[in-house]
Parts: structure tokens; C-alpha cells; sequence
């Protein structure tokens, strides 16, 4: 809100430079750090990474599209809260390249992401989003009506149809499921 309005709904106890001394007192505690990560936030920066590995321009649209469509869905399930962003990003790049063909974890990527094909927590993730994926992947149609926003959008053309691949077969090999 406006600082007069704030000075107003004090009932004028604190004076406009008042107000502004506090916000600004604030704001360098934070140190200017007012934004809030998201799967998406390192997604990209995963991707980037990702493109230095993947020759087809191609294969990095859809690598790019599926893993931002399991991203997607993975916000809409409560499963999910106990994973960090970071680690949903990197499972979901993962499980796309994987479901693509391509290799599922390089060394470029442990790098740029900070975690490596033995980190248990990723693995987790990876077995998690495959599940997710085959789910709703089986039951497409029936989905709550709630949740279809997801799936349409990554039904559309503009997403090149990447709801309608299968999810692949078995786990990235370094996965342990046990």
C-alpha cells in the first residue's frame, strides 16, 4: 500500500518518514532479498546446463517441455512438499532426459546442480515423478477437473503434445528403489 495510507491506518502514530525509515529498515535486513524460489528457478538453470550435453535442438525442446510439465504436476500433489525445489527440478530434468532416451545424469549437470546420481534424496525424487508421470499418464481422462488445467495445457500443440508420451518403462539405472 501507499506510505500515506499506512500512516492513515496507524491512526497517524507514526509519520510518513517514519514508515519509510521502518521499510527501509526492513528491506536491509533482508538484504533486498524479497523473491521466493521455485522448482522453475533452477529448472532453468538445470536446463541450460542439460543443452551443453544434448546435440538436437530437438531433443532439448521436448527435454525442456516434459520437464516443466512434471514440474507442473508435481505442485499439484501433496507428495511433493517434502522435497525441496531444487532436488523436484533436478528429479524432473533427470526422469525427462531418461524418458527421452538421452542420458539420464551427466557430469555437466552434477556440476552446474550440486547433486550426483548416488544423492538418495534425488533418487527419491526421480521414483516419486515416475510415479506422478505414470499416473497421469494411465488415468488422463480422469483426472479431477480441478487439476485438467496442467494436463490441457501440456495437451496443447504450443507444448508439443508431451502429456501424450508415455512415461518410460523402468528408472534411470543409477535409481534404487529398495
Amino acid at each position: 500500500p501507499p506510505v500515506d495510507d499506512m500512516v492513515y491506518i496507524s491512526d497517524n502514530t507514526y509519520t510518513r518518514d517514519e514508515v519509510l525509515g521502518c521499510e527501509e529498515d526492513l528491506l536491509n535486513t533482508l538484504n533486498f532479498s524479497l523473491c521466493c524460489t521455485t522448482e522453475k528457478n533452477f529448472l532453468r538453470r538445470f536446463q541450460m546446463a542439460a543443452a551443453a550435453d544434448i546435440d538436437a535442438v530437438k531433443y532439448l525442446n521436448f527435454v525442456v517441455v516434459l520437464s516443466n510439465f512434471l514440474c507442473e504436476r508435481s505442485l499439484q500433489e501433496y507428495e511433493f512438499v517434502q522435497f525441496s525445489h531444487s532436488t523436484i527440478a533436478a528429479g524432473a530434468l533427470a526422469l525427462a532426459l531418461h524418458t527421452l532416451s538421452l542420458p539420464a545424469w551427466t557430469k555437466t549437470l552434477s556440476f552446474y546442480s550440486g547433486y550426483t546420481e548416488s544423492d538418495v534424496e534425488f533418487q527419491r525424487a526421480i521414483f516419486a515423478l515416475h510415479k506422478l508421470h505414470r499416473k497421469t499418464f494411465e488415468s488422463m481422462s480422469m483426472i479431477p477437473l480441478r487439476f485438467q488445467a496442467v494436463n490441457d495445457k501440456y495437451l496443447a500443440q504450443k507444448n508439443l503434445g508431451i502429456a501424450k508420451i508415455p512415461p518410460c518403462e523402468s528408472l534411470p539405472s543409477f535409481v534404487q528403489t529398495s
